[in-house]
């Protein structure tokens, strides 16, 4: 029997009422009476508990209701949770050892993203793969980076703002700009420019990465006073999240919100990217046949991802910014944030791929030995440029495509080596026939505070937060608070299918081996792995007394182990219960990594984790005769469990949830973090159904 209190009173189990009845108290292990004596009885009966003491009353000595219900708690506590306890024990120790899955769950998890990476192959001529690199440009654009957005985001040409102009004397003038790159979304820059400009000069697109203060820092003032001084147009646009932008609200991995609502959050950052080219390339002055971009970090990341998909740019120099996914499976470091990793781009194309689509135009990778970040050289070089030699020499131009591993200081940096490497590049490939000058320009007074160089944006400006709640009213499509009948039932079904196509949901050949089986103090206690296909290999713990009534399947988001007293509770009310971890909980997770990383990367290889997970329950599901239930702790486990009821409910008869979410909408307006809960921002989920229509496309649901 299970007690709880709620604030003044007690709320017990229905069939005290049903029964009343009063029962002697052993005195071992009671708590003390408030009154010092000794409880000789509890009583229950249409008018509540009272306690006896020594033949009186608590109430005739004076103790009061409220002394009498702590006591209560604690006596409650010893009389009913001891039965529970020691199953909860005998079950821990089961699942505190569980036995060992070969492969282990992170080989299991990187062979499932590894195995589905596209194939990069060498075409036959150079026409081949010019026609093919522009096929994977057209697909990435309008299935990776447009996918949901709406019509007006595509059209670009928004507004720019001029600002002021700082006069430096040093030959060059700093201007200040801004530039809508998406209704409502506005991005400072700064725009460095040579003085006495009567020519076509080449023009550089600088960004940077995960590293405030953004366009101000040091290291991108002083690469970008260089370009100036050496005759060249050098724009830097502020970075979303950072100097000008920084905000919670447009914090990376928030774009999973738009993701949720069916928007792709990567066109954020393309179009802030674009907008800063298309700025640069409305210079007068500037030499459309000399465009180069360059970034470290996720400078590098922007990099390569625009040089890719824009020719616009000439020539490219990513710094320490990205490599292959199967690199980044096996090393945590160099996973990165959601926008690496956006729906679907793996189903196209891999980052080699993205690196091939530069030839034959000039590229520079840049790496360095000792990266204490991320994407180290001896790891990066293998990945994303060796790989890539035979397409450049396919044009004849294996010589303008080139790497420096940066040695000194060889931590995650741009400092004075790689900026000289940069500078070279670009006379070798921009300014032939002038003489190489690699010494740094720039004097210590040139460098300005972030004050100096801040720009003033819209007090609106958008943000991820902003963007999804402006899809609220039409979100979701599927409503069936007004439909009855058979007008109903088509809504449901159609709104099935729709999720199952949101899900991906996977169909899978299944059988079970069995593992362990024993029997103890009347307990029955089971695993059996559960193989999925080739993906999977899924224990199920079954537990059970006697001839069980029911089947309960249990997951929890702090893994089946966190619910012990659960489990035993329940069968000691007479069900058998198979309780599973699923992929990103308890036992099942990669290794030492949050699962948010690898989750991010499903997402990208087209499988988002949370059609995973649903399709793993359906899966245990499957293999039991009759009717189930589902028992779901906490909201991710809550979302998987109610969309598996939804999908399955002839089968599920009920899914009991602890309420933990009662809307997605919820967690966007409160700002939740993405690593809370990844798996259920699945791309386009929000726009089929929300949470009330889950739970009303179920057969039954309980909170409890």
């Amino acid at each position: 029997m299970e007690v709880s209190r709620s604030l003044n009173r007690w709320v017990y189990p229905k069939v005290w009422n049903e029964n009343p009845f009063s029962f002697p108290l052993s005195q071992e292990s009671l708590p003390a009476c408030p009154v010092g004596g000794k409880h000789s009885s509890i009583s229950c009966d249409e008018k509540g508990i009272s306690s006896q003491v020594g033949g009186s009353s608590c109430a005739e000595k004076g103790i009061s209701a409220q002394t009498v219900w702590v006591s209560l708690v604690l006596i409650f506590q010893t009389l009913f949770a001891s039965s529970a306890w020691s199953g909860a024990e005998w079950i821990e120790q089961r699942l505190s050892h569980p036995p060992e899955v070969k492969p282990s769950h992170l080989e299991q998890i990187s062979e499932f993203l590894i195995s589905r990476i596209p194939p990069l192959d060498l075409p036959s001529s150079p026409e081949a793969w010019t026609a093919e690199a522009q096929s994977l440009r057209d697909r990435i654009l309008e299935e990776v980076v447009f996918k949901g957005v709406p019509d007006s985001w595509r059209e670009g040409n928004h507004s720019v703002v001029w600002g002021d102009t700082i006069e430096t004397g040093k030959g060059y003038k700093i201007k200040k700009l801004s530039y809508e790159c998406l209704p409502g979304l506005h991005v400072s820059a700064l725009l460095y420019e040579p003085d006495n400009l009567t020519e076509k000069v080449p023009a550089i697109l600088n960004v940077n990465g995960h590293n405030a203060p953004g366009k101000s820092r040091d290291v991108e003032q002083i690469r970008c006073i260089n370009l100036a001084k050496r005759g060249m147009l050098a724009l830097h646009p502020e970075w979303l999240s950072f100097g000008d932008l920084e905000t919670y609200e447009l914090r990376h991995n928030r774009g999973a919100y738009l993701d949720l609502c069916g928007i792709s959050s990567l066109a954020t950052f393309y179009l802030a990217m674009r907008g800063g080219l298309d700025v640069l390339l409305a210079h007068e002055n500037a030499d459309p046949k000399r465009v180069a971009m360059t970034g470290l970090s996720g400078g590098g990341w922007q990099t390569i991802v625009l040089s890719s998909l824009d020719t616009r740019i000439t020539a490219c120099a990513p710094n320490a910014g990205y490599s292959s996914l199967e690199d980044r499976v096996r090393n945590r470091s160099d996973i990165g944030d959601l926008e690496q990793s956006p729906i679907d781009l793996l189903t196209i194309a891999d980052y080699t791929h993205l690196t091939a689509m530069l030839a034959p135009r000039p590229a520079l990778l840049i790496y360095n030995k000792n990266d204490d970040c991320c994407f180290k050289a001896e790891r990066a070089i293998p990945s994303v440029y060796d790989p890539i030699v035979p397409f450049y020499e396919l044009y004849g131009k294996a010589n303008v495509f080139t790497y420096h591993i940066n040695e000194d200081p060889g931590t995650h940096n741009y400092k004075e080596d790689n900026r000289q490497h940069f500078y070279k590049f670009l006379y070798e490939n921009f300014l032939p026939d002038q003489k190489v000058n690699l010494e740094e320009l720039q004097t210590e007074e040139e460098i300005l505070s972030d004050e100096a160089l801040s720009v003033p944006l819209p007090e609106d400006n958008a943000t991820y937060i902003s963007i999804a709640k402006e899809q609220f009213d039409r979100l979701p499509l599927y409503r069936f608070e007004n439909l009855s009948g058979e007008k109903l039932e088509s809504a449901k079904a159609e709104a099935r299918g729709r999720l199952r196509e949101v899900l991906r949901l996977p169909e899978w050949e299944t059988r079970t081996e069995a593992v362990i089986r024993e029997e103890d103090q009347g307990m029955t206690y089971s695993v059996d792995n559960l193989i999925l296909g080739e993906d999977w290999k899924l224990p199920v713990h079954v537990f059970s007394k006697g001839d069980p009534n029911n089947t309960v399947i249990l997951i929890a988001d702090g893994g089946i182990a966190s619910a012990t007293e659960k489990i035993a509770r329940l069968v000691d009310n007479g069900y058998e219960v198979r309780a599973v971890d699923l992929l990103f909980f308890g036992t099942n997770v990669p290794g030492d990594t949050h699962p948010w990383q690898f989750a991010q990367m499903f997402t990208s290889i087209g499988h988002p984790g949370l059609g995973v997970q649903v399709g793993q329950l359906l899966a245990v599901v499957d293999q039991v005769e009759g009717d189930v239930e589902i028992v779901a702790r906490g909201s991710s486990s809550e979302v998987i469990a109610l969309a598996a009821g939804a999908l399955n409910p002839d089968k599920i008869e009920v899914v009991r949830t602890g309420g933990k979410i009662r809307s997605f909408k919820d967690g966007i307006l409160a700002a939740e973090d993405y690593h809370d809960n990844p798996t259920f921002y699945c791309f386009g989920l929000l726009e089929v159904v929300d949470v009330p229509q889950l739970r009303q496309l179920c057969a039954k649901t309980e909170e409890r």
